[in-house]
């Protein structure tokens, strides 16, 4: 017979790895989502702020699973066609984002992403519900699942936290350099040779 504080023991664990992992899949979005924000863009300057403000808005009300998908893209650079028609009265930029993973890395990264998206949505619309909590063995069992999972979770988060670490590093770089007096020298210096 199982003691009612060994039950309550082994449920609480349950539900703290419940927690822990639900936080830590949001955290991983959250990345995820930061990173498919530097997909590649061209065009008239105007046309690119427009875009990029209707991508954030996009990208903000994504799924983990649409997120994903959007991350699988860039990493396997299934770029859009982009427009070469240029506008003589709008300045034209180019902005690009280039993942520096070899293809097997960059598959085995996707791969892992999918599974956890899966195994996501198992736990929140399914396992949680089918769970006995008054059971010590399948508290237990869930625990051990949850243990192993929140892993590669962290794994994942390992990997996408750093790129966002580093891609928050360059924009205050850019930005640093765009403000620059160096940066308006540069701009201004041609203009100036033709005068």
């Amino acid at each position: 017979m199982n003691s009612s504080k060994s039950v309550t023991e082994s449920r609480d664990r349950a539900l703290r790895g419940i927690g822990r992992n639900v936080v830590n899949y949001q955290r991983l979005e959250q990345c995820i989502k930061f990173v498919s924000l530097f997909a590649g863009s061209e065009g008239p300057l105007s046309k690119v702020l427009r875009d990029q403000h209707k991508r954030i808005e996009q990208v903000s009300k994504h799924t983990l699973g649409q997120a994903v998908l959007e991350i699988q893209r860039i990493i396997e650079k299934d770029d859009r066609p982009l427009p070469t028609t240029k506008d003589l009265f709008d300045p034209w930029v180019s902005m690009s984002f280039e993942f520096v993973l070899d293809r097997s890395a960059a598959r085995q990264h996707c791969e892992e992403l999918s599974v956890l998206v899966h195994e996501r949505n198992d736990l929140v619309h399914h396992r949680m519900a089918a769970v006995d909590f008054d059971s010590i063995e399948q508290c237990t069992l869930l625990s051990e699942e949850l243990d192993s999972q929140n892993s590669r979770i962290l794994q994942l988060l390992g990997v996408f936290g750093s790129l966002v670490t580093e891609l928050r590093q360059m924009l205050a770089e850019h930005n640093e350099y765009v403000n620059s007096t160096e940066f308006l020298a540069q701009l201004q210096s041609p203009c100036e040779d033709d005068a």
